[in-house]
């Protein structure tokens, strides 16, 4: 491992999820469609039944119980940057393998965080392909750089299957903020989901830009093992609560957020792949960093 980095063994997992974006007329009228599911889960006690709420605050204190619910869990705002090659390999819409890598700057502390995702085109999708599944990875960085040697030796082999040593360039910035609720579904002790409500948007190098308003259900804890079946059940499940809410605003997405910036850039490079190449060997490596100095 490099000098100056850190492992994160933990949070070698993979990642299940499903996706919904917000349809909306512009980003304040899906910022307010976004708040609107938020209060509605933090009320709804059929279905997502939340850490703070009972039973799981059973034999405490009342008053104590009562200030715990306060303040909801927000994350402050944040900048991903997303690297690519100058082939944009593991983005073009028909790569069997797919590989996203990206890195964020540690609040409070001297590190990156680089997280690399893993999924291949003809991975069985649960769900009839409702649900996301893909290997994630994240490590720490002394700098703002990539490095794939610090991740496991097979999670390094299969991003370069995909990378080859072509050098990577920062192409993509994301900002934005999640508000995440962690909740039993039906009160399931042994299950626990996180449903984040997600208001970003998207900056590629040449300055094209989108709105990324979402949200996201990911499954976080099966204590019990309970069967893939039994999980997608009650993702299904809250997926029908939020659309009953919300039936004319929500829509499934399979795509990960910097996805249509990155068809974007693969529309330029088709129609012009001269000026692309020349657009990105002039693109420095600290493209971004310079807004992370704080």
């Amino acid at each position: 491992m490099s000098k100056g980095s850190k492992s994160n063994i933990a949070d070698d997992k993979p990642e299940e999820e499903r996706k919904h974006r917000i349809i909306g007329n512009g980003w304040a009228d899906k910022a307010i469609l976004l708040d609107m599911l938020f209060d509605f889960v933090k009320s709804e006690t059929d279905h997502f039944i939340t850490l703070e709420k009972k039973p799981y605050v059973s034999g405490f204190d009342p008053e104590l119980v009562l200030t715990s619910l306060v303040p909801v869990n927000y994350r402050p705002l944040h900048q991903r940057i997303y690297w690519a090659t100058k082939d944009l390999d593991g983005y073009k819409g028909g790569d069997d393998k797919r590989a996203e890598i990206r890195i964020q700057r540690k609040l409070g502390s001297g590190y990156w965080e680089q997280s690399l995702k893993l999924s291949g085109r003809n991975d069985p999708q649960k769900g009839a392909g409702k649900t996301i599944v893909r290997q994630e990875y994240e490590r720490d960085v002394d700098s703002f750089r990539i490095d794939l040697g610090l991740f496991p030796k097979k999670a390094e082999q299969a991003a370069r299957s995909v990378f080859g040593d072509k050098p990577l360039k920062p192409l993509i910035c994301l900002q934005g903020q999640g508000i995440p609720v962690l909740y039993h579904p039906d009160g399931r002790a042994d299950i626990l989901f996180e449903i984040k409500f997600d208001k970003g948007k998207g900056f590629s190098f040449d300055g094209e830009q989108c709105e990324v308003v979402e949200v996201e259900i990911e499954l976080k804890e099966n204590l019990g093992g309970a069967a893939a079946e039994e999980i997608e059940a009650l993702l299904d499940k809250s997926d029908r609560a939020l659309y009953k809410k919300s039936p004319n605003q929500l829509v499934p997405s399979i795509e990960s957020k910097p996805a249509r910036l990155f068809a974007h850039l693969n529309k330029w490079c088709e129609e012009d792949p001269d000026a692309f190449g020349h657009a990105f060997d002039a693109l420095p490596d600290d493209r971004w960093v310079a807004q992370q100095r704080f």
